[in-house]
C-alpha cells in the first residue's frame, strides 16, 4: 500500500497487461474498413463498410456496383461480374469510386514468359519502375521453356494498371500479360 500511495496505478501495471486484446474478427473488420475508407462512395456516404469482390478484383476506374451482404456491409463488384449478375437485383446498390482516394488497391497480373535466367528480375524491375509494389509473387515453370508468373500488385487506378501491363509487355521474352479478375 505504501508503493501505491507513491506511484500512480499506471506505473504499477505494465502497459502490455493493461491493454485489452482485440478479437481476431474485430481486426479483420477494422482492416477491411481501413482499406476501403474513402475509396468507395455508397449513396453519398464515404464511411460505409465496404469490401472488394475477390471474384472480379475491381480497381478504381472499373465500372462498379455494390451488393448488400449479410453482416459484411457492401461488397463491390465490376458491373459485368458473373457473380453479381446472378445475384438478387434488389440487393444491388449504386456505388462510385472516390477519385480523391489515392490508396493503392491490390490486383493480380499474370505474366507468361520465356523461362530463362534473369527474366523474372527484369519483370520485377519494370514493375518497380512504374511505382508499383509487389506484395506477392508466384512463379513456376509450365514446360515448353515457358514460365507463368502471378503478381499481386498495388495500383492506384485502371489507367495505372493499363500502363503497368504495357510496360511489362515491352520486356523482351514476355509472351503475354493479363489482369486476373477471378
Amino acid at each position: 500500500q505504501v508503493v501505491a500511495a507513491v506511484l500512480p496505478a499506471d506505473k504499477l501495471i505494465p502497459p502490455e497487461t493493461s491493454v485489452v486484446q482485440e478479437s481476431p474478427l474485430k481486426r479483420i473488420f477494422k482492416r477491411a474498413f481501413e482499406r476501403s475508407k474513402g475509396l468507395i462512395i455508397v449513396d453519398g456516404y464515404e464511411d460505409v463498410l465496404v469490401t472488394m469482390g475477390r471474384c472480379c478484383n475491381p480497381v478504381p476506374g472499373d465500372s462498379i456496383v455494390g451488393f448488400i451482404t449479410r453482416g459484411r456491409g457492401i461488397t463491390v463488384h465490376i458491373t459485368d461480374c458473373s457473380k453479381v449478375l446472378a445475384s438478387d437485383a434488389e440487393r444491388r446498390v449504386p456505388v462510385t469510386w472516390n477519385i480523391k482516394g489515392k490508396d493503392a488497391i491490390t490486383t493480380k497480373v499474370r505474366v507468361v514468359c520465356v523461362d530463362k535466367p534473369g527474366l523474372l528480375a527484369e519483370i520485377s524491375k519494370t514493375i518497380s519502375m512504374q511505382g508499383v509494389n509487389i506484395s506477392q509473387a508466384t512463379c513456376r515453370s509450365i514446360g515448353d521453356e515457358k514460365s507463368m508468373n502471378t503478381f499481386d500488385v498495388g495500383i492506384n487506378n485502371l489507367k495505372h494498371l493499363q500502363g503497368l501491363i504495357k510496360s511489362i509487355e515491352k520486356v523482351k521474352g514476355v509472351i503475354s500479360v493479363e489482369r486476373i479478375r477471378a
